[in-house]
C-alpha cells in the first residue's frame, strides 16, 4: 500500500510541476514578446524619422552658416552692382514634364546684362534634400532661361547666380509659391 500511495503522490505532484512550468514559459514569453514589440516599434519609428525625405536639412546649410560673413559679403557685392531681375514662370510642359523658367537681368542704367554665365539652384520646401542645379542659357539679351523640373505646386526656394567677368557676380535668392499650372512673377 505504501508503494501505491507513493505512486499516487508522485502522480499528483507532476501536474502541479507541469502547470508551474507552463505558467513560467507563458509569462516569460509574454515579457519577451513585449521586448521584441518594443524593438520593432523603435525600429519603425527610426525608419520613419530618418527615411522621410520631407524631413531633411538643406544640404550645405551648416557650411553656409559657418561662412555667414562670406555670404553677407557676397550679397553686399551683388547689391552694389545695382542690377535688378524678374523671375518668370511658364506653364508645365506636358512633353518634358518641366516648367519654363526665365529671368531678365538689367543693370543700374536699365541696360540688359548680356554675356553672363547663369545658373539656378532650386528645391521644393517639402523635399529640402532634393536640391538641383541647372545652367541657364541666354535666350535673348539679358534674358536667361531653361526648362526646370519644377512641376510640384507649393513653395520653392530658387537661388540665381550670374557671373560676368571677375568683378561682376550677381546673386538672388527667392522663395516662390507655385500653384498648379499658373504662371508666377516675382520681381525684385
Amino acid at each position: 500500500m505504501d508503494q501505491q500511495n507513493h505512486q499516487s503522490h508522485t502522480a499528483n505532484e507532476d501536474p502541479d510541476k507541469s502547470r508551474a512550468t507552463r505558467s513560467a514559459w507563458l509569462w516569460g514569453s509574454v515579457v519577451v514578446a513585449f521586448l521584441i514589440l518594443q524593438l520593432v516599434i523603435g525600429g519603425l519609428a527610426y525608419n520613419l524619422a530618418t527615411g522621410d525625405p520631407s524631413v531633411a536639412v538643406v544640404p550645405d546649410y551648416h557650411e553656409r552658416a559657418i561662412n555667414w560673413d562670406d555670404e553677407l559679403a557676397r550679397r553686399k557685392r551683388s547689391d552694389q552692382l545695382g542690377w535688378k531681375s524678374a523671375f518668370q514662370w511658364g506653364e508645365i510642359s506636358s512633353v518634358a514634364r518641366g516648367r519654363e523658367f526665365a529671368i531678365e537681368v538689367i543693370d543700374s542704367d536699365d541696360n540688359a546684362v548680356t554675356g553672363g554665365n547663369a545658373s539656378v539652384r532650386f528645391y521644393h520646401h517639402a523635399r529640402g534634400v532634393d536640391v538641383a542645379t541647372m545652367a541657364l542659357q541666354e535666350l535673348s539679351p539679358g534674358k536667361y532661361g531653361a526648362e526646370l523640373p519644377m512641376v510640384k505646386p507649393g513653395l520653392w526656394d530658387v537661388e540665381l547666380s550670374l557671373l560676368r567677368g571677375p568683378d561682376e557676380a550677381y546673386w538672388r535668392q527667392e522663395t516662390i509659391d507655385i500653384g498648379g499650372d499658373t504662371a508666377t512673377d516675382a520681381e525684385e
